[in-house]
C-alpha cells in the first residue's frame, strides 16, 4: 500500500489517484462498498471487531464476505 499510496510513514501526503487505480484494479468495488453500506443501514450492533474476511474471486478482485449477523436487525 505504501508504493500505491507514493508516500512513507514520515510523509503526510499521498497520490489518491494512485490509490483509487489499485482498489479499482484489485477489489470489485460495487460488491465491497454494496457490503460495507448494508452492515451499516442493518446498524450490526458488533461490528467493531473483524466481523469480515475478504477472499479473491475467480475474476481475480477481491470482496468482502461478512458474517456473525446474529441479532441484526431484531428490533433493539
Amino acid at each position: 500500500m505504501w508504493t500505491a499510496r507514493g508516500d512513507s510513514l514520515a510523509s503526510l501526503h499521498m497520490n489518491t489517484n494512485n490509490v483509487r487505480s489499485w482498489f479499482t484494479n484489485n477489489f470489485d468495488l460495487d460488491t465491497l462498498l454494496t457490503s460495507m453500506a448494508l452492515v451499516q443501514w442493518m446498524a450490526c450492533w458488533d461490528d467493531v471487531g473483524q466481523n469480515h474476511y475478504y477472499w479473491r474471486r475467480a475474476n481475480g478482485l477481491w470482496a468482502r464476505l461478512g458474517w456473525d449477523y446474529d441479532s441484526v436487525m431484531r428490533g433493539y
